[in-house]
């Protein structure tokens, strides 16, 4: 292991702990896909984000300490900071979410559905995000991101200019 935990031949990004991000990976075949991260410490975190590769959009994601290593991560943009006691609220949050078409963000695909989970834990005040900029975050900054990651063959982790403590 280096001095910074990681294995030697894997890259490490540097999330904050507690932090809330918006991870998009894959920039391939595919279009990126969209998810959530919700750091603690050292390499272990939460993920969560829906799939449909066998059929109908699903709930997926879990505990996991792989996403610091990511190869396949292109942007981790925090959100938000989550104090320990709430971690349990925004897993719920996400999980317990309707995979469904929604009326503020549109059809439901992966972006979709990052935004509306936003969207509902800004609304219980776990996050504090301005609210019209919900819809914005996945559009302009993250595009602007993803441009630059590809440019410059790298994984950009940093903060959304919308953050707030």
């Amino acid at each position: 292991m280096n001095s910074n935990g990681s294995l030697p031949d894997q890259p490490y990004h540097h999330f904050d702990p507690n932090g809330l991000y918006i991870l998009i990976t894959g920039q391939g075949l595919f279009s990126p896909h969209w998810g959530l991260y919700l750091h603690k410490e050292g390499r272990e975190g939460q993920k969560f984000q829906i799939a449909n590769v066998d059929g109908p959009w699903r709930h997926a994601g879990g505990p996991t300490k792989s996403v610091v290593t990511s190869k396949n991560l292109s942007v981790a943009l925090k959100v938000a900071t989550i104090q320990p006691e709430k971690h349990e609220t925004v897993s719920k949050c996400a999980f317990d979410l309707p995979l469904i078409d929604y009326q503020m963000f549109g059809n439901i695909d992966c972006r979709t559905w990052v935004q509306q989970v936003l969207y509902d834990l800004n609304a219980d005040r776990i996050i504090n995000l301005p609210e019209k900029e919900i819809k914005r975050i996945p559009g302009e900054e993250v595009k602007a991101l993803l441009a630059e990651a590809k440019r410059e063959d790298t994984c950009i982790v940093t903060e959304s200019r919308f953050y707030r403590e």
